[in-house]
């Protein structure tokens, strides 16, 4: 789905041209940030938002493929990102934080690569070295970050729905399977639109949020395009013209 007739008849065209626009904007964005002249906590802010960018390119293809059991997927990664970018500029770089917390998580899975390892396993050492060097970090969990970001709400709504998905919950492949009297009869591919819209609104909001913070840590002065950007989502998401 690349050319405009294309878009013109598919059945939630104006959500997926807005998507489009702002994926377009995002890449501008990107483009002008000056790395040069950037510290380590702006860095790690560009990379993230150069994931997120490539996160909902992919989330666009899936949304038009009908395949949006992976969409959701690729949705909390996505909107993860944008909780650690809003995160940084909220609590002034805090990359020290994010970098603790990161090495937290790799001590507890070292520790556990120690546990199951035999007493004459050539990596034991390795292990072990690699365990001592990461103590000491502090936890920083998800829910922290996205409270200190201000997207608390986010967490305990979208985030926990979205992780029942990404976890496999079995209403994730229900929509594969025809059941009579209760009885799985066959299974069949799932192709649907149901959340299409709604994935390509999730995307659409969080990759403009991306831009807002970008915006503002990088002085871009993208703000006004951003805004009318915004404007139109909150239009589209109380229409029925999908």
């Amino acid at each position: 789905m690349n050319s405009n007739q294309d878009i013109a008849e598919h059945p939630f065209r104006n959500s997926l041209v807005l998507a489009d626009n702002t994926l377009r904007l995002a890449e501008q964005i990107l483009n002008l940030i000056d790395l040069e002249n950037a510290g380590d906590s702006e860095c790690v802010v560009c990379s993230y938002f150069d994931h997120s960018i490539e996160l909902s390119q992919s989330i666009r293809e899936l949304v038009v493929m009908g395949r949006q059991s992976a969409s959701a997927i690729l949705l909390r990664s996505l909107l993860s990102a944008t909780a650690r970018i809003k995160f940084c500029r909220v609590n002034n770089g805090s990359l020290v934080e994010l970098a603790s917390g990161a090495m937290y998580e790799q001590h507890k899975l070292v520790s556990s690569c120690i546990e199951l390892c035999d007493e004459d396993d050539p990596r034991l050492s390795e292990f072990k070295k690699r365990e001592e060097k990461l103590r000491g970090n502090k936890k920083l969990s998800d829910f922290d970050i996205y409270q200190r970001a201000g997207m608390s709400d986010f967490y305990k709504t979208t985030y926990r729905h979205l992780s029942k998905l990404s976890h496999m919950d079995l209403r994730v492949v229900e929509d594969r399977m025809t059941v009579t009297d209760g009885k799985i009869e066959k299974v069949k591919r799932s192709t649907s639109y149901d959340n299409a819209f709604d994935h390509l609104i999730g995307m659409t909001e969080w990759l403009l949020m991306s831009c807002q913070e970008c915006d503002e840590i990088f002085r871009l002065d993208q703000i006004k395009t951003i805004q009318e950007f915004q404007n139109y989502l909150a239009i589209l998401k109380n229409s029925a013209d999908y």
